[in-house]
């Protein structure tokens, strides 16, 4: 496996203690699950879940609303609701992982269990709080605009009428 893209990651955001701490996470699963007695094919599955939620919220940052004025409006919003879709579809799969992970045998029970356990937890907790952090203000403006579009031409028949 082939550590170096991840590790090199670790340091382009070294001011950031939680890209940081995330990255520091993953490596240290990583090295642990090859001691690990059983599971090995569920936490790599459950490694790919997760990235894929990444990639969603790596599409976002590139293409998302922040995104410059070139990219045209319908992309920005479809990336949003990629993500905003995305991101906690891969968490759920992840914790259902997790679950299946922590309930088989040769591992069930064991100190494994809760070291890996914390780590993954803390992983998906810290990505749907990043997530909901986006996606409900995004949301939130979203629904804002619509209501005022709707809003205007109802206000401009009124005056009209009278």
């Amino acid at each position: 496996m082939d550590h170096e893209p991840r590790i090199k990651d670790m340091f382009i955001f070294i001011n950031d203690p939680l890209f940081f701490a995330h990255h520091a996470v993953c490596i240290l699963g990583m090295f642990g699950i090859f001691s690990v007695p059983a599971g090995l094919g569920t936490f790599i599955l459950g490694a790919v879940v997760l990235e894929l939620g990444t990639l969603t919220f790596n599409v976002v940052l590139l293409c998302g609303e922040d995104a410059p004025k070139d990219v045209p409006a319908a992309v920005k919003h479809f990336v949003e609701c990629l993500y905003g879709f995305g991101m906690p579809l891969s968490n759920v799969v992840g914790v259902a992982l997790w679950l299946h992970f922590a309930s088989l045998e040769g591992i069930k029970g064991t100190p494994w269990v809760w070291g890996l356990g914390a780590c993954w937890t803390a992983l998906i907790v810290g990505r749907e709080q990043i997530h909901l952090n986006r996606t409900i203000p995004y949301l939130w403006r979203r629904r804002r605009a619509r209501v005022r579009v709707n809003a205007a031409p109802a206000s401009a028949s009124t005056k009209k009428s009278q």
